[in-house]
């Protein structure tokens, strides 16, 4: 079943009208499934499946406080939260963990940003310096231990060759290739400010760093040559940047303190805010893209979803002529679980009609592996005593 919203572009989630426990919205990230995991000011962490909400707080859950400022999710679908005074903890869907600076190597407990790098390892931008995490041993890079030029860190991103980009409160963007430190600031580079809350890297390599506190704009690095977009030069509707992300077109989307949120597609500016869309807020904190290319906005005012033509969300898809048979996640990468309430054969066809995989379905669940599929659009063919149905998914 795909639902689409009753506005054809907006939906909002606020305490008024979801389980959402509060309106001052800090991260959103997307973990399997589709399910977002949410964090907020205050109302702890809140998982949404696109029907059923969750919320885990200090007075139903181990979380030890109620304020998330960042979240990242690793291979193994545990979830890292950073927090506002509690440090970093893991959930693993039962169990959480503390860690925090009593009880373990993080330096200080204010978790501003997390990242996870193709190792698993977990890289901790706190308010007291970066940490790497490897499950079991803390390495702290602070300004007495390494050639890192703040302890108070806003952002890490992590590039396709494991670089750590990170952006500092005081002393501009640093790249880490965990041996050289090299600092980009206003004194040797076109960077405009050198406080720094979003960065992010697109297709072409370029890296795109949003500065905040000075009125300064956004800065494009291509490696050698800087270009600065503010309200003096180009469409942006405000010049200190809390967010960036891209969609499958490489637009960027770029969150702001007072001027909402703005699409740039390399060429045109579109600006969208509390006055003229369906924006509840004109502070963007976090942007997240779905693999429905929906962007998920947090706000001060609630949780904003948008998508020029029409929000469309994936809850189940059920299988046409099976009325008790139904398949998730649609996308899918790695897996497909199929629910059947008799047994049945699948088989899996090309978009040409060829047979490139069976399986019996013999239980009530069963995951079924796709991880040898190229990326492209397949069929899911069920047969039972019921009869034949038939689905369209898509590999990525």
């Amino acid at each position: 079943m795909t639902l689409f919203a009753q506005n054809p572009e907006w939906i909002v989630f606020d305490t008024s009208n979801s389980d959402l426990p509060k309106n001052h919205v800090k991260t959103v990230v997307l973990g399997n499934n589709q399910d977002k995991w949410i964090g907020t000011y205050d109302g702890g962490l809140a998982k949404f499946d696109n029907v059923n909400w969750t919320i885990y707080d200090t007075s139903n859950s181990g979380i030890p406080v109620n304020t998330v400022l960042s979240i990242a999710i690793d291979h193994d679908q545990n979830k890292w939260l950073g927090t506002l005074g509690g440090g970093l903890v893991k959930f693993d869907g039962s169990n959480w963990t503390v860690y925090n600076s009593s009880n373990s190597g993080l330096p200080n407990n204010t978790v501003y940003c997390l990242a996870i790098d193709s190792s698993q390892n977990k890289w901790v931008g706190t308010y007291g310096g970066l940490a790497k995490f490897d499950g079991t041993n803390w390495t702290i890079y602070n300004t007495a231990t390494s050639g890192i030029p703040d302890n108070n860190i806003r952002e890490i991103f992590i590039d396709k060759f494991q670089n750590k980009w990170i952006g500092t409160y005081n002393s501009g963007m640093v790249k880490f290739d965990d041996v050289i430190w090299t600092i980009y600031d206003t004194t040797n580079s076109g960077i405009p400010y050198n406080t720094v809350y979003a960065i992010k890297i697109d297709t072409n390599g370029n890296t795109w760093a949003g500065t905040c506190i000075g009125q300064k704009g956004l800065a494009k690095y291509d490696g050698i040559n800087w270009s600065v977009f503010n309200t003096g030069n180009s469409g942006i509707p405000d010049d200190d940047i809390l967010a960036i992300a891209f969609d499958n077109n490489q637009n960027k989307w770029i969150g702001t303190v007072t001027g909402g949120i703005a699409k740039y597609d390399d060429l045109n500016w579109t600006v969208f805010n509390s006055g003229n869309s369906g924006l509840p807020g004109n502070r963007a904190l976090s942007i997240a893209v779905d693999h429905e290319q929906n962007k998920w906005i947090c706000t001060f005012n609630g949780l904003a979803v948008y998508q020029e033509g029409g929000v469309v969300y994936d809850v189940n898809e059920i299988i046409k002529g099976q009325n008790n048979v139904l398949f998730y996640p649609n996308p899918a990468v790695d897996e497909i679980t199929i629910e059947s309430a008799q047994k049945s054969e699948l088989e899996i066809l090309n978009i040409q009609g060829q047979i490139i995989q069976r399986q019996s379905l013999l239980q009530e669940k069963t995951e079924v592996n796709i991880s040898a599929l190229s990326k492209g659009i397949y069929f899911l063919k069920v047969n039972s005593n019921e009869g034949i149905g038939v689905a369209k998914f898509m590999k990525e």
